[in-house]
């Protein structure tokens, strides 16, 4: 296995974005030293697959984007345990333990997530029998140009029956209640209308005895956002 650190060399991405550095790793097969890609547990099979050793992780296929490309959001409707090893080809892999199912089925990556973006280059032949691939890879980590910060604060209430939160939400947002929120069953009135999160209390409870803080999730796509508000 051979791990090269580039100082001097960078990735340039089609959609115009900043340039990353990447490392390259010799990536030989179960065949030639099963070389395993980080901690991800993936290692290249006799067959020419990216195959994962523990199922902790998954893939999803990124097509031809490159490593420096954050316009791109990988579609986790799509993601594998298993994936065909192709050249000028690039994935993305992600922890399965990392990804939040929201009420619609969809799944999504919480902002700040660390994930690995991975570019096939070339592959390592011997004797015309391929043995491996040459693969770059970045660390990188989950971002949004629309949806709010991690942990940003999107308002607060009195506790009283009635009283109410509106913040403003991307086009096809979808929410997913906190395991605080879920606990206390129908106390709150959680809607998406026109382009507005609602957050309505539906009664007074006597459980607020101080301010309490609260959190859910907000999807767009496949990344979603953990967003905290406020009641007393």
């Amino acid at each position: 296995m051979l791990l090269l650190f580039l100082s001097g060399c960078s990735s340039k991405n089609d959609d115009e974005e900043s340039e990353v550095f990447s490392t390259t790793l010799n990536m030989m097969n179960e065949d030639n030293g099963k070389t395993l890609f980080e901690d991800t547990g993936y290692y290249i099979d006799n067959v020419g697959n990216f195959t994962s050793e523990y199922g902790y992780w998954c893939i999803v296929d990124a097509g031809n984007t490159s490593l420096s490309n954050t316009k791109w959001q990988a579609n986790l409707e799509n993601r594998v345990r298993r994936a065909a090893v192709q050249y000028n080809h690039s994935y993305h892999f992600f922890w399965n333990a990392d990804l939040i199912e929201f009420p619609s089925g969809t799944f999504a990556v919480p902002l700040e997530t660390d994930f690995y973006k991975l570019r096939v280059e070339e592959p390592i032949k011997e004797n015309g029998v391929t043995k491996g691939a040459v693969v770059k890879f970045v660390k990188s980590k989950v971002s949004s140009r629309t949806l709010p910060a991690k942990g940003s604060v999107i308002g607060s209430m009195v506790n009283d029956a009635g009283s109410k939160i509106e913040f403003p939400v991307p086009k096809g947002a979808e929410y997913c209640a906190g395991k605080k929120v879920k606990s206390l069953g129908n106390l709150f009135d959680i809607q998406i209308n026109d382009g507005k999160l609602i957050i309505k209390l539906n009664y007074w409870s006597h459980d607020f005895s101080r301010r309490e803080e609260f959190d859910l999730y907000i999807r767009q796509g496949s990344v979603c956002t953990k967003v905290l508000f406020y009641v007393g």
